[in-house]
């Protein structure tokens, strides 16, 4: 079992990537450790565990997953945050991006990254990129409950995730597959339910209450992200972070909360 962590320290933005070995009788054995982008803010692997793919601010980067050499760098394309990008399910060469600058794109490594096999304009900032199990879909989020499916093969629209806004531009959401490629399972940094979309039509199919049992007004939360189990098709690993209020001179005490969710089980919001 291989782990890549990647880390960045905000005050100077430098960064770092390492490569774990889960050994079951001594824990994790790193195996290499490499040099990452200014702001990084993700590391992922293609299908053949050859490349390691980063992406920090604007800029992208392919590594030689062995040795960290610079394959190939890609920094002028984006005009802004680019968060995510990730190597297809299947082809060890695809990868797609997508960026607060209102773009997504698909890359091939093998003729290089001066500029994409396609692109597509959006009309809202993404957040993040996500491909389909079988590849044929690439899933696009971005500000305020904007989700939209797309070809892989040309970038052309297929469909959009049915979610009413809130009106907020910071109310950032993060939506993945199901294993079994039926649903779109979404979390908004600002509310407090996990959605299921139908990924055929994009309507909302049901949706379930994250954040019950708080007691605390003064504990404000913020959903970071859900994560399908890949053994469960309808369960789900839910982070939220937050804070409470502070008061009579305290500090504000910071939380970090991991919620499972599997969602036959779970408090229905909406039939």
């Amino acid at each position: 079992q291989i782990l890549v962590a990647g880390s960045c320290v905000s005050s100077t933005g430098h960064s770092q990537v390492q490569v774990l070995e889960w050994d079951g009788d001594v824990g994790l054995k790193r195996l290499h450790l490499h040099i990452g982008m200014p702001w990084l803010n993700s590391a992922s692997t293609n299908v053949s565990d050859q490349l390691l793919l980063l992406a920090g601010g604007e800029s992208m980067c392919v590594l030689d997953f062995e040795t960290g050499a610079t394959v190939l760098a890609q920094g002028a394309w984006h005009r802004s945050l680019v968060n995510c990008p990730r190597f297809s399910n299947t082809h060890p060469a695809l990868f797609a991006s997508a960026s607060l600058d209102e773009r997504a794109a698909l890359w091939d490594v093998r003729v290089g990254l001066q500029k994409p096999v396609w692109s597509q304009n959006l009309e809202w900032g993404a957040v993040l990129i996500n491909w389909s199990p079988q590849d044929d879909r690439l899933l696009v989020c971005g500000c305020d409950n904007n989700i939209v499916q797309l070809s892989s093969v040309d970038g052309r629209v297929q469909n959009e995730v049915d979610l009413d806004p809130i009106e907020d531009s910071l109310n950032y959401t993060k939506a993945y597959y199901t294993p079994d490629s039926s649903y779109i399972a979404s979390v908004s940094r600002l509310e407090d339910e996990l959605r299921l979309s139908c990924a055929i039509t994009g309507e909302l199919v049901g949706a379930y209450q994250i954040r019950d049992r708080r007691p605390l007004d003064s504990l404000h939360c913020f959903t970071r992200t859900c994560r399908p189990d890949p053994f469960h098709p309808y369960r789900f690993t839910l982070l939220v972070d937050g804070w409470m209020a502070a008061s009579d001179g305290d500090a504000d005490v910071d939380s970090a909360l991991a919620y499972s969710v599997e969602l036959p089980l779970a408090a229905p919001l909406l039939a």
